[in-house]
């Protein structure tokens, strides 16, 4: 998939988002309180997101509230329905 379900429905359910620095997630991502970012296939950089998260209700809190602003912001389904319509209506009417 090109973004991920899982991570959007993680948003939507504001909670905070550990994942790997790739296409896909990384556009989930983007600029904001809501995720960290780790290498791909180096475990201590996650053991320490997670581990950071465990121990901090308040940031996990936080990151949560933020990952739901994201999720309304950039992934509500009308919204995005009502881009895809007018992108083909434009797409339509230059033809």
């Amino acid at each position: 998939e090109g973004l991920s379900v899982s991570l959007q429905e993680a948003l939507a359910s504001a909670l905070p988002v550990v994942t790997t620095d790739v296409p896909g997630c990384r556009e989930i991502a983007g600029e904001g309180r809501h995720c960290v970012l780790v290498p791909v296939r180096q475990s201590e950089p996650l053991a320490q997101a997670l581990r950071t998260l465990i121990k901090s209700p308040d940031l996990r809190a936080e990151m949560g509230l933020a990952a739901r602003r994201k999720a309304e912001q950039d992934f509500d389904g009308e919204k995005l329905a009502l881009e895809h319509i007018a992108l083909y209506e434009s797409i339509a009417a230059s033809r």
